[in-house]
């Protein structure tokens, strides 16, 4: 992608390269299909290399995929560095990668898994190689961050959860703040690039603890006079207002906030932890400070009733967003997406209510009037993004689309 180079092209790339392992990394669950199909592509050219895959989708979905796909050699499951490293140094050795732990493969006729324990010390990780970035932000990319791995929230719909709940170790971990700023200041100096953007699912953390690591990365910014604008990522309850108004002063621009609902059963189901008024309050305190808001939510799940669409409809209307801007940060014709390995997805097996594999999961909405209008509301919102997209080329908005999505 980063190339814009043709599945074809890819496979031409690494054939000539001739790798002896082959890491492909899945960033989202239906993104799979490449990987997959560089891998076939590639074995039956004559491909010699070690194949494996890596990401949350895979690790979750390693049985199925290792079941379904001889092409794929393994999968390296949960985090990454350690394992694949060991991988690397295994193959140069020229020996057998069938005990490395966080490796799941085929053995003996069978898949086997031996758990690799999360990292528990963040910060004795090198920083990330950055070689390609000059091209990313040549194409409008951005500068991405991880300043913790994992999140303290249990919702059943989240395969952030269930990644992390899937192997032994913490599951929430956070990077000392100096650690952190020493990354910003270094890639700020080396790139002279000001937008910055947190990748952690959830950026301030569990608790006290969570929220003075923060202020400490606020204060270290600011002590440092870097000249940066960010955005991260966080639940309701995180949203203090004290404390949001520190990170603004030291350069954070945009929150994007896990809502998913204005009803209160709704979220009781999505097992979020959270009430109606947590979420209303998050987002006052945020529209007080200025803070540019990106919003998680879910209008449409498979018990959705009618009343509870009236009900969220108006919870929508009371955060004052405007109705064209709400469908591109928002969709408020947003069905919940069932990832593999999810609590979500046991769920509605044992119901009988999915569709599809576990590629890409589908499910009828129980009331054919909440179905029907769930349909009607989705054709309103690709009119309306499609108009967006034509009004912001012939530049007649004067909503800056660079904050889109940052």
């Amino acid at each position: 992608a980063l190339l814009n180079l043709s599945i074809r092209e890819t496979v031409k790339m690494i054939a000539k390269e001739n790798p002896l392992a082959l890491g492909l990394s899945v960033p989202y669950q239906e993104a799979v299909v490449y990987p997959l199909k560089i891998a076939q592509i590639l074995k039956k050219e004559g491909f010699q290399g070690h194949i494996t895959l890596g990401g949350i989708f895979p690790s979750l979905a390693y049985q199925q995929i290792l079941k379904d796909y001889p092409d794929i050699d393994s999968i390296v499951c949960g985090d990454g560095e350690e394992t694949f490293l060991a991988l690397a140094l295994t193959l140069l050795e020229k020996k057998s990668p069938e005990d490395i732990a966080g490796l799941a493969l085929r053995k003996n006729g069978k898949i086997a898994f031996n758990p690799r324990p999360l990292i528990a010390n963040l910060d004795k990780l090198p920083f990330p190689a950055r070689d390609t970035l000059p091209i990313a932000l040549k194409r409008k990319g951005k500068i991405t961050i991880s300043s913790s791995r994992g999140c303290y929230a249990k919702c059943n719909f989240c395969s952030i959860a269930a990644f992390y709940r899937n192997f032994p170790g913490k599951k929430y971990r956070m990077r000392n703040p100096f650690n952190v700023v020493d990354e910003l200041e270094k890639v700020h100096k080396e790139f002279k690039e000001e937008k910055v953007m947190f990748v952690d699912p959830n950026f301030i953390g569990p608790g006290q603890i969570g929220k003075e690591r923060a202020r400490l990365i606020a204060e270290e910014i600011l002590k440092r006079k870097l000249k940066i604008k960010f955005s991260i990522d966080c639940r309701a309850n995180d949203v203090d207002e004290e404390l949001f108004r520190h990170l603004k002063e030291a350069g954070l621009v945009r929150v994007y906030v896990g809502i998913e609902s204005g009803v209160s059963q709704a979220l009781e189901r999505f097992n979020k932890d959270i009430t109606v008024e947590e979420n209303l309050k998050a987002i006052k305190i945020l529209q007080k400070l200025k803070i540019e808001i990106g919003v998680g939510f879910i209008m449409f799940d498979p018990l959705t009733t009618l009343d509870e669409v009236i009900t969220n409809a108006n919870f929508l209307r009371s955060l004052n967003i405007a109705f064209e801007k709400l469908a591109i940060t928002v969709d408020p014709s947003s069905k919940l997406q069932v990832f593999t390995g999810t609590q979500i997805e046991k769920k509605l097996k044992s119901m009988g209510k999915l569709k599809g594999n576990y590629f890409n999961y589908n499910y009828d909405l129980s009331d054919w009037r909440v179905k029907a209008f769930q349909a009607f509301l989705s054709s309103i919102v690709k009119t309306r993004r499609m108009t967006y997209k034509i009004k912001r080329k012939l530049g007649l908005t004067q909503w800056d689309d660079q904050r889109i999505g940052f």
